[in-house]
């Protein structure tokens, strides 16, 4: 039994390795969607009416934000889009990250609308707290997607506003993505991984 143990015990670095390694992968190499809100109805110019929209966290982090653009007067010159989130409800609150994004070079001259996404980073959040993010542009090239009926309100978890008013039924249509956190599963097996090895260190006195 004891000359097992021995033979095990140089083992033991790469099978701690190896757990280490598994924990501080994310779960999927691909981004999540945590929040779709895919539907739109119309377009509205973007500058200088600053859109945005607030919503509900449903993680503990995110990494993009999603929003549907398109051009709107290709004779201007715009070509940058920027996006700011911001703590709580509207434009006021702690700014927590921001991204600027060439969208003249993703949508060319073509008419169609496009999903842009904005990389924030891995910004941290408290699940069911509100967060707010803000477009800002140039000049008015670009037009950003809406949802927006009377009586009906197509995401509770928030509401579109721009720098005069606000929507309470309407909104953007936007996505929120994050990578998932390292698994449960994984931080399991760290700790199953230094049990064993205490047992084998113990062992091996004996």
């Amino acid at each position: 039994m004891k000359a097992e143990t021995r033979r095990l015990v140089p083992r033991l670095p790469l099978l701690m390795g190896t757990l280490f390694a598994l924990a501080l992968a994310p779960a999927t190499t691909q981004a999540a969607v945590v929040i779709n809100q895919p539907q739109s109805m119309g377009f509205g110019v973007m500058y200088p009416f600053m859109p945005g929209q607030t919503f509900t966290a449903v993680g503990t982090r995110i990494d993009t934000i999603g929003v549907e653009l398109r051009n709107m007067n290709k004779s201007r010159p715009g070509s940058l889009v920027s996006l700011s989130l911001y703590e709580g409800e509207g434009s006021g609150g702690t700014l927590l990250a921001s991204s600027s994004v060439d969208v003249r070079a993703l949508l060319g001259d073509a008419g169609g609308a496009a999903l842009v996404d904005f990389n924030l980073g891995a910004v941290k959040l408290q699940p069911g707290q509100t967060y707010s993010f803000q477009l800002t542009a140039s000049d008015e090239r670009f037009g950003v997607s809406y949802y927006s009926v009377l009586g009906e309100d197509a995401y509770p978890g928030g509401h579109m506003f721009n720098a005069f008013q606000s929507e309470p039924l309407g909104d953007l249509t936007f996505n929120v993505t994050a990578v998932p956190e390292p698994g449960m599963a994984a931080l399991l097996l760290i700790g199953g991984g230094w049990l064993a090895g205490v047992r084998l260190r113990a062992g091996r006195r004996r």
